[in-house]
């Protein structure tokens, strides 16, 4: 009788170990989230811009898997999540968002960090328009981020992610106009010689003239 109870108390143990186990794994939909973006180049934190944050995902429940699933805003729409690997997913879901006016979270990027806190946790996309970018650097390129997001061990609610940078391409010079023939430039040299073949012209008109004159006087 007394290895039966210990046969009951080790499983009963086992079984509450697995399922304390199980129970760390679920997300809670209604715990408040936090979003830290870090940006830097060459080491040195960016201090001006700003960030946006769409919220594009709810946490959805079928018999204890979960995964990401449409806002009802977004629900009517064409747009799948079931590949989150789909490098142009962002930036389809950035222009989804905007079409239908969903709420755009905004944060400045002070001290190279914009900080969103108080998120409903969920799929979020990250963008950031060109007026918005850093002084002489690109806008980022759209991407999409979890909340809360899995380690290995448990979900991690208050999430640093560090969006990669890079500078603004300088602008092409447009070309230079060929210059006027007839106008003089510097370091030119052969400027003068019309003007003074113009004032050898009026010379020898001026002593025709003179000539003329002379004649008439003596007849």
């Amino acid at each position: 009788m007394k290895k039966l109870m210990i046969c009951v108390l080790a499983i009963t143990l086992l079984m509450g170990l697995t399922w304390t186990a199980h129970a760390a794994e679920i997300p809670d939909p209604e715990r408040p989230a936090s979003l830290t973006l870090e940006m830097a180049y060459d080491a040195e934190p960016l201090d001006s811009g700003r960030l946006t944050l769409y919220r594009v995902g709810d946490i959805a429940n079928d018999g204890g898997d979960y995964f990401f699933a449409l806002i009802s805003e977004l629900a009517d729409s064409s747009i799948s999540l079931e590949n989150l690997e789909d490098t142009a997913l962002p930036q389809k879901l950035e222009d989804l968002a905007v079409q239908y006016e969903l709420e755009a979270l905004t944060a400045p990027m002070e001290g190279g960090k914009a900080v969103f806190s108080q998120l409903m946790p969920g799929l979020f996309v990250v963008t950031q328009k060109e007026a918005d970018a850093s002084d002489g650097f690109t806008a980022i390129h759209s991407f999409l981020i979890s909340l809360p997001r899995w380690d290995g061990e448990q979900y991690v609610y208050d999430l640093t992610a560090k969006p990669k940078v890079s500078l603004e391409p300088k602008p092409t010079e447009p070309p230079t106009e060929p210059p006027d023939p007839w106008l003089p430039q510097t370091g030119q040299t052969n400027w003068p010689v019309p003007v003074m073949a113009v004032a050898g012209a009026a010379f020898v008109i001026l002593g025709a003239l003179l000539c003329f004159r002379k004649s008439e006087n003596h007849a």
